[in-house]
């Protein structure tokens, strides 16, 4: 369902706070599925868009989000 929520983000605002709001989502539940690989690969996809989305809201609390899930996932 967020794989599917993410795709129509990305063609509506890629790189948009909203698109990677839900790309975090993604991220969440790679990760207590199991499911590191894709965590990971997910968390590569929105590292190109970290910039963006601190300019567009700059006291935004997704990167922290996004940096601990990765974190989990590389343990």
């Amino acid at each position: 369902m967020f794989d599917k929520a993410a795709q129509e983000r990305e063609a509506m605002a890629k790189g948009g706070t909203l698109h990677v709001e839900i790309l975090v989502y993604v991220i969440k539940v790679a990760v207590k599925m199991g499911d590191y690989q894709k965590c990971i690969q997910v968390g590569k996809q929105k590292l190109s868009f970290s910039d963006d989305v601190l300019q567009q809201r700059p006291k935004t609390l997704v990167i922290c989000d996004w940096y601990e899930c990765l974190a989990q996932a590389y343990e």
